[in-house]
């Protein structure tokens, strides 16, 4: 009967629960900057990237641990990073793929990808002086409004 009351719960109610309901066809933002970060410091340090991706796709489950996987395994056959990255669908962004392909072209893929991964950083921080200035300006009325 909750299912009739609660639309959202539906899908835990229907003959059983699905692959889709408790792993999301979606790499979260978290994952994506992990995997930037883990090829940007085997980029800088000069580390095989396939070791360090093998031992991130352990701790990986669902859609995203395949898409580590099949990416393991195209390094693997000797497919370059950019190409690699670009064949597996959903593992990053259009915007990362573009990255790692002119940074490994141009020789800096760490600084690419750093640059990258700096992008994504100052909405963040927008938010929380967002929050900041707005917490501000309610204690500015606030002082106001007392005197």
């Amino acid at each position: 009967m909750a299912a009739t009351h609660f639309p959202t719960f539906r899908r835990f109610f229907g003959p059983g629960p699905s692959f889709r309901t408790w792993w999301p066809l979606y790499t979260t933002v978290a994952q994506l900057q992990s995997l930037l970060r883990i090829i940007a410091i085997a980029s800088e340090e000069k580390l095989a990237l396939v070791p360090l991706l093998e031992a991130y796709a352990v701790d990986e489950r669902g859609v995203q641990a395949r898409r580590l996987d099949r990416l393991i395994r195209l390094l693997k056959q000797g497919i370059a990073l950019p190409d690699a990255v670009e064949q597996v669908r959903g593992l990053l962004r259009d915007e990362d793929v573009l990255a790692i392909r002119f940074g490994s072209q141009s020789g800096m893929l760490a600084a690419a990808i750093r640059d990258r991964l700096d992008e994504t950083r100052p909405a963040s921080i927008l938010v929380g002086r967002g929050l900041s200035d707005t917490l501000l300006y309610f204690g500015a009325i606030l002082l106001v409004g007392v005197l």
